[in-house]
């Protein structure tokens, strides 16, 4: 593993929607606020990293964006995932290295002053009471007829990636829902899945003569 010393947390992308009883998705700021506290507050517990310092001014629109197009590659190695756990045929062994690459990153690392980060991406919607109440009328009606159509609930994925200045991904981890994210206790259960398998990372000794 390259000699990153202690990484430190990205600013999080992380996005929390509704979902109505017509099927509407709507981003819920409040939602999001919670979860993004909740969140933040557990990764920093449970990694003992620190939050990486905000940038200046002039480097912050700049690193956003380049943290969100990182999160977008989480994604879609995430879904490759998911794909090749759900198409017929044995997988590789989960034991082989990881040859992920999401191209350099030192315009972020060098306005954050860090030499790793650990990238964190959530996704995570909550039905409203009528939606729920369709997904029980659902049930009620499949247990009559045999038949259940049933609207979806809400759906969650979280990715949590490991990297590198040269932009290698060291390592990676998806996870769904541990429980509630805007409470403490689904927050913590839900990070505690995400960061399954993080590998323990150390100091960077000093150089000679320093």
């Amino acid at each position: 593993m390259a000699d990153i010393g202690v990484p430190q947390i990205a600013p999080l992308n992380i996005e929390v929607f509704e979902l109505s009883a017509g099927g509407v998705s709507e981003k819920r700021d409040d939602w999001t606020a919670t979860v993004q506290s909740l969140v933040a507050k557990e990764l920093a517990r449970q990694t003992g990293y620190t939050p990486a310092p905000p940038p200046d001014s002039e480097a912050a629109a700049a690193v956003v964006d380049e943290v969100r197009a990182v999160s977008a590659l989480m994604q879609q190695i995430a879904l490759n995932h998911l794909v090749h756990l759900m198409a017929p045929g044995t997988l590789a062994s989960g034991n082989k290295p990881l040859n992920h690459n999401v191209g350099r990153i030192d315009r972020i690392l060098d306005a954050l002053q860090v030499e790793g980060l650990l990238f964190v991406f959530v996704r995570d919607e909550y039905s409203t009471g009528g939606r729920k109440a369709l997904m029980a009328l659902g049930f009620l009606a499949g247990a009559a007829t045999g038949i259940y159509v049933v609207p979806r609930g809400g759906f969650t994925i979280n990715t949590a990636a490991l990297v590198s200045r040269d932009g290698t991904v060291l390592w990676f981890n998806y996870a769904g829902s541990g429980g509630d994210m805007r409470e403490p206790e689904g927050a913590s259960a839900t990070v505690k899945m995400l960061l399954a398998g993080l590998p323990p990372m150390q100091p960077k000794a000093a150089a000679v003569g320093e």
